[in-house]
């Protein structure tokens, strides 16, 4: 039979297995329904849009419809590295014709410029460098169909250098659970170990 030592680990080890199975499952039900973010719709700016007058080359898509809540937030990408016949790499901008979001920062290959937009409406834009290079955002609220009516947004912009990607973070409670579970292996193995040492009557 298991003596007072025996019977004393065990409920310490029933004790933290109740305690670390809730808490994991209950950061696995919260990590389940934490809501996903709005989708985000890319335009490139193509390779050889800013050495090609009057060319097809310069924003791709040239037109783009977004829906509010659901992927009204777009990124342009410069990807046009390429050089002229005297090694110039041209840079790019993406301009509101009616200056719904001002004048972005001039963007080198790499670089990126994103704005949400929150009213529906046709927002037509522009590089100012390039007179050839246009395109159009159509953003569609919610259940509604597109305007034809260009319309100012309220809208948050940002330029970025540099893309980077938050590294993914471990969720404290699983951190406990492993805690939980090893301690409980380790008092498994010492009741265990007191129980053989205890003499047969």
């Amino acid at each position: 039979m298991i003596g007072v030592r025996g019977l004393y680990l065990s409920v310490v080890l029933a004790g933290l297995v109740g305690i670390g199975v809730p808490v994991a499952a209950t950061a696995y039900s919260s990590l389940a329904s934490a809501p996903t973010s709005p989708q985000t719709t890319m335009v490139q700016i193509q390779m050889d849009a800013g050495i090609t007058p009057g060319g097809n080359l310069g924003f791709s898509p040239t037109v783009v419809k977004v829906v509010i809540g659901v992927n009204n937030t777009v990124t342009w990408t410069d990807n046009d590295n390429s050089q002229d016949a005297n090694g110039y790499t041209p840079v790019h901008t993406v301009s509101a014709d009616n200056g719904t979001w001002g004048t972005a920062a001039s963007l080198n290959p790499g670089d990126t410029f994103t704005y949400t937009f929150t009213s529906p409406g046709t927002y037509p834009y522009h590089c100012n460098i390039h007179s050839w290079m246009h395109g159009t955002v159509i953003v569609l609220g919610t259940g509604t169909s597109s305007s034809s009516t260009t319309q100012t947004s309220s809208s948050t912009s940002s330029t970025s250098k540099t893309t980077t990607t938050p590294a993914p973070e471990f969720p404290l409670p699983f951190v406990a659970l492993i805690a939980a579970l090893a301690t409980c292996a380790v008092v498994y193995r010492l009741a265990t170990e007191g129980t053989a040492k205890i003499p047969s009557p």
